[in-house]
């Protein structure tokens, strides 16, 4: 069983990064066999890729992860 943490910013950014450990203790206390996964966008130097067409093709990708359905 899982839990997906979804986020926009990349995952060195947001609330990801910094508290992961936090989520995870809180499930682990929950339940043990519960796991919290990140959906999102890969760990980057800038908040945003600068291109129309990859954020939409890394929207769609995040939605996709976040949802556990096939990428279209």
């Amino acid at each position: 069983t899982s839990i997906v943490w979804c986020q926009e910013e990349p995952m060195n950014q947001g609330c990801w990064y910094s508290s992961r450990h936090h989520f995870q203790n809180v499930a682990s206390k929950l339940n043990p066999n519960l796991y919290v996964k990140y959906a999102g966008r890969p760990s980057s130097a800038a908040p945003a890729c600068g291109s129309p067409y990859l954020h939409a093709k890394q929207q769609a990708a995040l939605i996709a992860q976040a949802l556990q359905t096939e990428q279209v």
